[in-house]
């Protein structure tokens, strides 16, 4: 009965041990499957993105949009024979005033000098740079009549450095019905942004204004984005 009981013990054993082994090697061969997987980490990297887009914006548009001369006539009653107004923007100072030094300009005309009336400013208040055009209804002729009438227009800087190139005119132009440009090239950088467009007018003695009424300048103003 010993020995039986040592056999089937040994017997046993040797089950055991073969159960072991195969255990053992059926772990380890999970884990070189593990293995055969590459990448598989314990962390997971993703990226995120944030999209933004500017759009262009073309705004140009008149700031002070009115130039009123006011009520008057041509006075006659000494040597002179018309009556010039000035309305413009130099050197940071608005300037109104009668440049009829013979005192020819009478009624509200004489005392143009004391009013409040500015030239014309054209401010860009998009985020492009722009190019100024602008269209006159009429002419010196066909606004006042008369012998020698004038009517012209000058640009200039509102805020130094706002027309970055092609800066026109100068100097007092006759105003036509052709389109003109002011500016090539005006910014749109705030304080550096607008510029101004001044009026000189005369009025003769023979103008045609009398039976007309009020006469009135209409100004188309177009802007067109600048790369």
């Amino acid at each position: 009965m010993v020995e039986i009981q040592n056999k089937t013990l040994a017997g046993l054993m040797v089950v055991a041990i073969v159960i072991s082994l195969v255990g053992t090697f059926g772990s380890i061969s999970k884990l070189n499957q593990i293995n055969t997987f590459p990448g598989i980490t314990g962390m997971g990297v993703t990226h995120g993105n944030v999209t933004i887009t500017v759009s262009q914006n073309l705004d140009v548009s008149f700031v002070d949009g009115t130039v009123d001369f006011g009520t008057g006539y041509v006075n006659q009653s000494g040597a002179a024979t018309s009556c010039t107004m000035i309305v413009n923007y130099t050197g940071s100072v608005d300037t109104r005033y009668d440049a009829n030094d013979a005192g020819g300009c009478g009624g509200d005309w004489s005392t143009f000098e004391e009013g409040t009336e500015d030239a014309l400013r054209i401010e860009n208040i998009g985020n492009t740079n722009a190019k100024i055009n602008v269209t006159s209804n009429a002419t010196a002729a066909t606004l006042l009549g008369g012998t020698a009438p004038v009517l012209k227009w000058v640009t200039e800087n509102y805020e130094a450095t706002s027309c970055k190139s092609g800066m026109a005119p100068a100097t007092y132009q006759d105003i036509t019905t052709v389109e003109t440009t002011l500016c090539d090239n005006l910014s749109y950088l705030l304080h550096e942004n607008s510029i101004s467009l001044g009026f000189l007018i005369t009025i003769d003695e023979n103008t045609t204004m009398i039976e007309a009424g009020e006469a009135k300048v209409n100004i188309t103003l177009e802007g067109i984005a600048v790369a």
